[in-house]
């Protein structure tokens, strides 16, 4: 049978001031604790508050004084399930512990509530035969009509304390009590068998026994219990039609109410019971009351989708005792575990003996586990021997997760027309109607098209959902699993990298959505798909304008060569940082196009300086560009006098002067010898060094042994 130990209520005294309460049993919702003051139930909202694990009574609810008068009684709903867990959904503590205690209270107050039923007990007893039984009770000391019309023949006045020596001799005394006296008593012990005056015991008995005595011949109350047979007084002896009642009922029934044991409920109690029936299974019917055993069935019945669960602290604190198989352990915090490369890892229990983990996802292994993430394995029922199951977050990451969730649902929104209203800068919103991703320009407050590198669609999956297809065509199938945004029952699916089913999330494989479970049959999903090819067709002839041209777009390697013809430089456009050095050849020069006035003066002497060697190419300037000389100047060259203006000179024979050192280590130079003398092309190969010069070098050696050429 269970036993409860845990308190479903509790009392508070009153004291006409005080309005806060505190409640020290635990509840899930405020709606499922039963306040009543005086006995009297009172209203949530309106005669009072609650607040944590506080009641606190409103403005002219104050209970008044009284002792034990305010109660708190739990009364937790069973109607349906606080959470319902759908597949895919996160699995945490708080959802697995809410349904728990959900059970667990709604057992603890039917127990609660069955232990001031006795057993045999039955629901069907009216008013009238519970108290019959009730006042049938040798023990139960009930105030009957028959001591109530006992109550009402005493006189006022009369005294309570009176022994029954005293009350003998007031009715001894009394001279019309006809009362059978010990007096009387001695002096018919006296009297001889068939004496007239002085009969025996044994006479008077013999002439009684002749001739039995009737009801006329016994004074009232003469005849009291020890005078009575055992089993004497039958049902047509009894007068009190309830007493008759009770004296035809089930000896079981009638044991019970004639047991040692007090019946401590009170009419109130039992009429709570009275029209309900004894069920052997639970179903939601407020005319019947489940056994125990339909409790633990039904219990076991929620328990039994996830196969039982138990919370440890780490992987050191396993249960000495392995449970049973299927039933999973939640670890609080595998943070340190060493996973093998095989996916592996030991634990152990709290009595010490090694507990061995297996099936550990890839994402773990070869590594040790981050601080703060849980596990949940499955035992296998024997060897200390568990499976892993799945990973769950940390609560920061898990508290991340859900705020980067809420701020995604309120950046992003989907619908036929742009919202008027809950619009930031940077909020994104694709209407359906147009077929336009739009961002929300908080400047100017108004929606405007989306830029992007790639097209957006809202897609679609078939077949439907149905419970055990795991494999869907998409519409609008991008090329990367990661451009894919699903999202099932409100969970964000993991984009997996290959084209096989992977163990959580989805993969792409072409068109082909693979995820790894099946969703629900009628699974609500959301399928956008990011980032696809633009589809930007060839703009028509002549429809680029310079206002579709950014400013500073077009760059030289976009120009053909040849394209940028005199008809497409404005006037004036062409200055001097625009042409390059020696970009200027002859050939772009016409005849006689440097005039006077396109060469500047030299503020100083007068020479040119306008365009520069920077700006002439190597041999651009050709021979017709040069003067072409006189008579006078007929075969010089022009030579440069340090500032000075150029003059025509005379060349000298061009020589050419070799130079190596001979065994001893003297220099030998070599010349031409004004042209006179040839030099070999072995020779030439010998020369350490070569000068090309005029003629009318001579070679000296200085105090310092350097080579001095003089001309």
């Amino acid at each position: 049978m269970a036993t409860n130990t845990t308190a479903t209520s509790q009392t508070h005294n009153g004291n006409g001031s005080t309005a806060t309460f505190a409640i020290s049993f635990s509840f899930l919702e405020n709606s499922e604790v039963d306040v009543t003051v005086g006995g009297v139930l009172k209203t949530l909202g309106t005669h009072y508050n609650i607040s944590g694990s506080s009641v606190t009574f409103t403005s002219g609810n104050i209970p008044p004084s009284g002792t034990g008068n305010i109660k708190f009684q739990r009364d937790t709903s069973i109607s349906t399930k606080k959470v319902d867990f759908q597949d895919g959904s996160v699995l945490t503590e708080t959802d697995l512990d809410t349904n728990t205690d959900q059970v667990l209270f709604a057992q603890q107050e039917i127990t609660d509530k069955l232990a001031t039923v006795e057993e045999g007990a039955t629901a069907d007893q009216t008013d009238a035969e519970i108290k019959t039984a009730y006042e049938n009770n040798s023990n139960t000391n009930a105030f009957t009509d028959a001591l109530l019309s006992k109550l009402n023949a005493i006189e006022a006045g009369a005294t309570g304390d009176q022994t029954n020596a005293e009350i003998r001799a007031a009715v001894e005394a009394a001279s019309d009590s006809n009362v059978f006296t010990d007096n009387d008593h001695t002096k018919l012990n006296n009297i001889e068998d068939n004496a007239t005056a002085d009969q025996t015991v044994s006479e008077i008995k013999t002439l009684i026994a002749g001739s039995p005595l009737d009801a006329s011949h016994l004074a009232a109350n003469s005849v009291d219990t020890s005078e009575l047979a055992d089993d004497a007084v039958t049902n047509a002896k009894i007068a009190d039609a309830e007493l008759k009642t009770l004296a035809g009922m089930q000896s079981g029934t009638a044991s019970k109410l004639a047991d040692s044991t007090a019946l401590t409920s009170d009419i109130a109690d039992l009429n709570q019971l009275d029209g309900l029936q004894k069920a052997t299974t639970i179903t939601d019917d407020d005319t019947k009351f489940p056994t125990s055993g339909a409790i633990v069935d039904y219990v076991a019945a929620q328990l039994a989708p996830i196969g039982g669960l138990e919370a440890i602290a780490n992987e050191s604190s396993f249960p000495n005792t392995q449970p049973a198989s299927g039933v999973v352990i939640s670890i609080a915090d595998a943070g340190g575990m060493a996973v093998s490369s095989t996916g592996t890892a030991s634990g152990q229990t709290v009595g010490g003996t090694t507990v061995n983990i297996s099936g550990i996802a890839t994402n773990f292994r070869g590594a040790s586990v981050a601080a703060g993430i849980r596990f949940l394995v499955v035992s296998t029922g024997a060897g200390q021997n568990y499976t892993y199951h799945k990973a769950t977050l940390k609560e920061d990451d898990l508290v991340g997760l859900s705020g980067d969730i809420n701020d995604f649902a309120e950046r992003y929104r989907v619908g036929s027309s742009n919202p008027t209203t809950n619009n930031d800068a940077g909020d994104l919103f694709f209407n359906t109607s147009t077929g336009k991703l739009m961002v929300y320009n908080g400047t100017t407050s108004a929606w405007e098209e989306a830029q992007s590198v790639g097209n957006f669609f809202i897609s679609t999956l078939s077949p439907a959902f149905d419970g055990s297809t795991t494999n869907f065509t998409i519409t609008n199938a991008p090329t990367n699993a990661q451009q894919i945004l699903l999202i099932i029952e409100g969970v964000i699916q993991k984009p997996n990298a290959g084209t096989s089913t992977p163990t959580e999330g989805f993969a792409l494989d072409s068109s082909t959505v693979k995820l790894a479970a099946a969703p629900a049959t009628g699974a609500s999903y959301h399928a956008v798909v990011m980032g696809t090819t633009v589809n930007i067709g060839t703009p028509s002839d002549n429809t680029v304008t310079t206002a579709i041209l950014q400013n500073n777009s077009v760059s030289s390697g976009k120009i053909q060569n040849d394209a940028v013809t005199t008809n497409k430089i404005i006037n004036g456009a062409v200055t001097e940082d625009k042409i390059g050095s020696l970009a200027v050849v002859s050939t772009k020069l016409a005849p006689d196009a440097v005039t006077d006035a396109k060469l500047s003066d030299h503020a100083s002497d007068n020479s040119l300086r306008a365009v520069g060697t920077n700006h002439i190419k190597d041999e651009a300037v050709t021979l017709a560009k040069l003067p072409h000389g006189t008579s006078s100047n007929d075969g010089k060259f022009l030579r440069a006098n340090n500032g000075a203006d150029p003059t025509f000179e005379s060349a000298s024979s061009p020589e050419v002067y070799g130079f190596n050192t001979n065994a001893a280590g003297n220099l030998i130079v070599t010349t031409t010898n004004g042209g006179v003398d040839n030099i070999s092309g072995t020779d030439y190969d010998n020369f350490e060094d070569v000068i090309f010069a005029a003629t009318g070098f001579t070679f000296s050696l200085n105090a310092n042994g350097k080579l001095i050429a003089t001309i």
